[in-house]
């Protein structure tokens, strides 16, 4: 069994508001978990992903496109863009198309 001690962590309004809204969306953590997580992502290099890091306005943009229903989420949104700007529309339907046609024989072999 692991052993744990409890530690006293400073944090500025910035950093708690980015906390607080990712365990708003992710009611099934506390904040001890998503600080593990954080120094764990932080020791494995970001799990292999990347931190982007957007101004104000381009945040509050998101923000508001995602409180008037225009997206989804904003994670979504941008990780879409990046996927337009890489892959042709003929990639994306090829392997649409591929996708559809392996979900009809995994429906089949039910």
């Amino acid at each position: 069994m692991m052993t744990t001690k409890s530690v006293t962590l400073r944090m500025g309004s910035e950093d708690l508001q980015i906390m607080e809204d990712y365990l708003a969306e992710h009611t099934d953590q506390s904040a001890s978990d998503f600080i593990r997580a954080a120094i764990r992502s932080y020791d494995n290099g970001s799990e292999g992903g990347i931190f982007v890091r957007l101004n104000e306005v381009l945040l509050n943009t998101l923000s508001g496109m995602k409180e008037d229903g225009t997206i989804f989420s904003e994670e979504e949104f941008v990780r879409g863009l990046i996927l337009e700007a890489v892959l042709t529309k003929d990639e994306v339907r090829d392997s649409a198309g591929r996708a559809f046609k392996s979900a009809q024989l995994a429906a089949r072999m039910k």
